[in-house]
């Protein structure tokens, strides 16, 4: 493709990598068949061959064999990718063009660096849970100085011009006071305990959404679930991982790899996507299950027996579905189990339910 091959000479790298030894025969398994090319939501955007994963599997080849210096066209070809997984759920070779893009970015990262701001949040605040809430409090207080409210309860919108976030971005609101805050360590099962399990809540139900991480342990409690919620989690270190720190990322799974053991469940939960998928590669093993919360509630709860809040009796339902769930673990029926009990004709399927919605994770 002659845009391609306009594309290679100026994003090539001078240097080996120690990283790509280890990814040479998944990097041989991609048969440039083009299977990618009509799921790739970067690729249909901008229509251009180095936006699909045939077009940077070719990039990540030549700068692993040839090698040149890194180019800032190089490290934003890269970094566009999602990692939505939508071609590697459509590749007919199963090629892991997510780990191929997660290996090349830790290159990129080693050997020409990231934007200041980029490291200074997710290692030197995300990554230090004390820093880390600490800020959450901060920007809780001060959010009505550095953002200003849209219309509705949607969201914030910049004041100011800071790094890293377009004017265009909307930010939720962060609430004062935090999950952990807002639920004890251990909530016992109402009734007979029939299950034990750790609740992972993630960064984002724990500091911007915790109302979602309370509705969660109230139902799981009310069917039967003793649930767990260590305050000394820390970030799954997945966005560290998607920017190219795989030693902070490293860090971040030993932390909590602590966390968990020192506890005594059935089951690891989570109802972060991302998170959940991060959790089963790293810490799923024949001793520990790590479970979406739709199969653990899909699994333990007759949903057709269950009524939905008053103010959404008459509602017509539909539901999108989070990339690194149903890609990346492979979770489809089980939400709309849940939500088909609960709804029944009135939950709809909308059109296209598992393209990606654009946030890559974050």
């Amino acid at each position: 493709d002659s845009e391609l091959a306009a594309d290679v000479p100026d994003a090539l790298t001078e240097m080996k990598s120690f990283v790509y030894d280890q990814l040479n025969d998944a990097l041989e398994k991609c048969a440039k068949c083009g299977s990618c090319q009509s799921v790739c939501p970067v690729f249909l955007e901008e229509g251009r061959e180095v936006s699909v994963a045939r077009g940077k599997i070719a990039l990540v080849e030549a700068f692993h064999s040839d090698g040149r210096e890194p180019t800032e066209h190089l490290c934003q070809i890269l970094n566009n990718c999602l990692l939505c997984m939508s071609c590697v759920d459509n590749c007919p070779n199963s090629v892991p063009v997510d780990d191929i893009i997660l290996a090349a970015r830790a290159e990129l990262a080693q050997k020409k660096g990231t934007h200041w701001a980029r490291r200074f949040i997710l290692k030197g605040v995300v990554a230090r849970a004390g820093i880390l809430k600490a800020a959450i409090s901060l920007g809780s207080i001060f959010q009505s100085v550095l953002f200003q409210r849209i219309p509705g309860n949607s969201g914030l919108r910049r004041r100011f011009p800071l790094p890293l976030v377009d004017s265009r971005r909307f930010l939720p609101r962060i609430p004062l006071r935090s999950l952990t805050m807002r639920v004890p360590e251990v909530s016992p099962a109402v009734g007979k305990e029939e299950r034990r399990v750790l609740f992972y809540s993630g960064c984002a139900i724990r500091y911007l959404m915790p109302e979602i991480g309370t509705s969660l342990v109230r139902l799981l409690t009310q069917h039967g679930t003793t649930v767990l919620t260590p305050s000394d989690q820390v970030c799954c270190g997945a966005v560290q991982e998607a920017s190219g720190y795989m030693e902070t990322a490293s860090s971040l799974e030993e932390t909590n790899r602590r966390v968990f053991q020192r506890q005594s469940f059935d089951a690891i939960v989570t109802a972060c996507a991302t998170c959940g998928r991060t959790l089963k590669k790293k810490y799923a093993d024949a001793q520990t299950r790590v479970m979406d919360v739709s199969e653990l509630l899909s699994e333990t709860v007759d949903w057709s027996h269950m009524e939905p809040a008053p103010n959404l009796k008459d509602t017509i339902i539909t539901y999108h579905d989070p990339c690194h769930l149903r890609k990346g673990q492979g979770i489809v029926s089980q939400p709309r189990h849940i939500l088909r009990g609960l709804f029944g004709p009135r939950f709809v399927e909308m059109e296209e339910p598992g393209r990606c919605c654009g946030s890559g994770g974050s």
